[in-house]
C-alpha cells in the first residue's frame, strides 16, 4: 500500500526529468526493502 500511494502521489506531480520521480521513490523503496529484511530475519 505505501508504495501505491506514493507513486500515485508522485505520478500526479509535474516532473522536468523522469529520473526525478524515479528518485522521489528512492526513500520509500528503501524503507519498503528495510521493512521486508527485517522480517525476513524474524522469520529465520
Amino acid at each position: 500500500m505505501l508504495y501505491e500511494e506514493t507513486k500515485k502521489k508522485l505520478a500526479q506531480m509535474k516532473w522536468k526529468y523522469v529520473q526525478n520521480y524515479a528518485d522521489a521513490k528512492s526513500e520509500v523503496v528503501a524503507k519498503i526493502m528495510d521493512q521486508a529484511l527485517e522480517e525476513a530475519k524474524k522469520n529465520n
